[in-house]
């Protein structure tokens, strides 16, 4: 596409116009295929123009994809050493559940991997682990917070006001809750909450 526009661009268009006693209608038919000539060139540089935007488009969606799944293999890797009595079946369990919360939240899905990699040890089971990603997922996203900045803020809330882990999606609404009410950025609002707190 890059190669199409870059020759389009050095194109010379000629025109021979025949001018005689009577040569007004050649001279406009001349200027006429001239406009059409300059009308196919524009056309063309546009088109490749455009296919050369959606080619890096779609190379950067596979990069992205590919980083992704990455995280998400390194991910289950440090699932199964922290938890060794974790069976195959909840490995995949636990992959398709970071994938669907990663689509139910919007967020991709390296936040979420980071945040089930926070969470993961021999003492919490799957189901916990997921339920306790989620405020931390919610939390980084709205805040524009790494997760682990996120699970910070809310396990030193939580242990601030000595509550229990059930409560973090509590925490979560409070601290949004309260920077909705500010006059300041949505974002740094939680930032300065969770900072005072």
């Amino acid at each position: 596409a890059k190669k199409k526009i870059d020759d389009l661009k050095d194109k010379k268009v000629k025109t021979k116009i025949d001018v005689d006693d009577s040569g007004v209608g050649k001279a406009s038919e001349g200027l006429k295929k001239v406009g059409q000539s300059m009308a196919t060139v524009s056309k063309n540089t546009l088109a490749a123009a455009a296919a050369y935007k959606i080619f890096n488009a779609t190379v950067k969606q596979v990069k992205e994809a590919v980083s992704q799944v990455k995280e998400l293999n390194d991910t289950m890797t440090t699932v199964a050493m922290t938890m060794q009595d974790i069976t195959g079946g909840e490995m995949s369990s636990m992959k398709s559940q970071i994938l669907d919360m990663s689509n139910e939240l919007s967020s991709y899905v390296d936040t979420v991997a980071q945040a089930v990699e926070i969470y993961a040890n021999a003492n919490e089971s799957v189901s916990t682990i997921m339920q306790k990603s989620q405020p931390t997922v919610l939390l980084s996203t709205a805040a524009k917070m790494s997760a682990s900045d996120s699970a910070d803020t809310i396990q030193g809330i939580l242990s601030q006001f000595k509550l229990a882990d059930n409560q973090a999606m509590h925490v979560v609404d409070t601290l949004e809750a309260l920077s909705s009410e500010m006059r300041m950025d949505f974002s740094k609002g939680i930032q300065d909450v969770s900072e005072a707190v």
